[in-house]
């Protein structure tokens, strides 16, 4: 029993579903229209000879070419239950770990052919089949693929949307066109994205696209190495530097709180009173900020009095770094929340200058740990709280 599943529009060639063997296989032959053409019966061969060795989890696997009555000369490949790229985007729904393993499979399977010395030149959605069982890619239709040994000239091939800017020139090509062509089929997906993943797919189309060779990825491996980190580390680059700015904010929440104090009811005024004392008895403060029992109890000075000379360039000097401080709001009495104030803003900046990318998750994670510093609800950990998302808000703002 034959049923015809596809027809090409502006090609030569027709799709049968057939059955062979006990199995369901494709049979890919010459349209009635060119059944007395030769040349469409030599790419017809061509197109067997090219796909036949090849042999990919993500590729069409070609069984066979024969003689099928009445279809004439044949392409037996395997019969792939799915649906083709461009009815997977006109859905209009998808995840971004869907998205993003279509387009892991399908670049790996173009550096496959890569790989030996065979260039696709027809890439676009309508060739790229998903399975209905598991959603993964199986890369269809060698008719305009060409090796290094085709001796043949090299005609304008391809749909004319993803064709690359030196094959519309009449220009030579390479490996390059075939990134041209996936760079223009990521942008296809991208409105199906999140916000954020989308961002990162249009960056990567964009150097796909470059009009010349030389500015798009050299390699599909180049390609495929940027694509696995576009989600995963789009969260997980900066995590290292919060986690320890975090921490330290736990820190000084667990050290400034007097767990042993006595036994009277505490009040947030002689929370605060207790937390400069304990502060200010520390050894890293300044043996100069240090004095009697009596001063130790009363809270720290703003002013001095006279300033001397090396005061003055002390002073000076804090101001040129207070200026270069996000503007937020910090306690300046409260030593404790200063200190954090400053380690946390170290702590961004390094992570900022190391890692460009901060996505809403990110963010969201980001909140999520700050909310845990101010999980008791005293009115300290409030203050910490606050300080710490406004720091991380304006570095962040900055920075994009």
């Amino acid at each position: 029993m034959l049923t015809c599943i596809y027809k090409s529009q502006q090609g030569f060639s027709e799709l049968w579903k057939a059955r062979h063997k006990g199995k369901w296989v494709v049979l890919k032959c010459v349209r009635k229209e060119y059944a007395s053409s030769v040349l469409a019966k030599e790419m017809l061969a061509k197109e067997y000879q090219t796909g036949y060795p090849l042999q990919h989890p993500n590729i069409v696997t070609m069984l066979d070419f024969t003689q099928v009555p009445p279809l004439g000369d044949c392409i037996v490949e395997e019969y792939v239950d799915g649906m083709t790229l461009a009815e997977f985007i006109r859905k209009g729904q998808a995840a971004d770990s869907d998205i993003k393993r279509i387009l892991m499979q399908t670049v790996g399977a173009v550096g496959y052919l890569h790989q030996r010395q065979l260039i696709h030149h027809d890439l676009k959605p309508a060739n790229i089949i998903i399975t209905h069982n598991g959603g993964n890619v199986k890369l269809i239709d060698f008719g305009l693929s060409r090796t290094d040994d085709d001796a043949s000239p090299q005609p304008v091939a391809g749909t004319v949307h993803y064709v690359a800017t030196e094959m519309m020139e009449g220009k030579q090509s390479d490996c390059r066109a075939d990134i041209y062509s996936l760079g223009v089929i990521i942008q296809d997906l991208v409105p199906l994205c999140s916000k954020s993943f989308g961002k990162r797919l249009q960056r990567i189309a964009r150097r796909c696209i470059a009009t010349l060779p030389d500015d798009r990825y050299q390699h599909a491996d180049d390609l495929l190495d940027d694509l696995s980190k576009s989600q995963d580390h789009a969260g997980k680059r900066l995590w290292p530097w919060l986690a320890i700015a975090f921490a330290a904010c736990l820190v000084f929440v667990i050290a400034g709180k007097p767990w042993a104090s006595s036994n009277a009811p505490s009040t947030p005024k002689k929370d605060a009173e207790e937390m400069t004392t304990k502060v200010q008895s520390r050894s890293d403060i300044a043996p100069e900020e240090k004095g009697s029992p009596r001063q130790q109890d009363a809270p720290r000075p703003l002013t001095t009095t006279q300033p001397t000379t090396e005061s003055k360039a002390k002073k000076e000097k804090a101001e040129t770094e207070e200026a270069s401080r996000p503007e937020v709001y910090v306690d300046k009495t409260d030593t404790r929340v200063r200190r954090l104030h400053d380690y946390t803003v170290a702590v961004t900046r390094r992570a900022l200058a190391a890692y460009g990318d901060i996505t809403p998750q990110t963010l969201d994670s980001i909140n999520t740990e700050i909310d845990r510093v101010a999980s008791k609800g005293t009115p300290d950990n409030i203050k910490l709280r606050l300080t710490m998302q406004a720091v991380v808000n304006q570095m962040v703002s900055r920075r994009r």
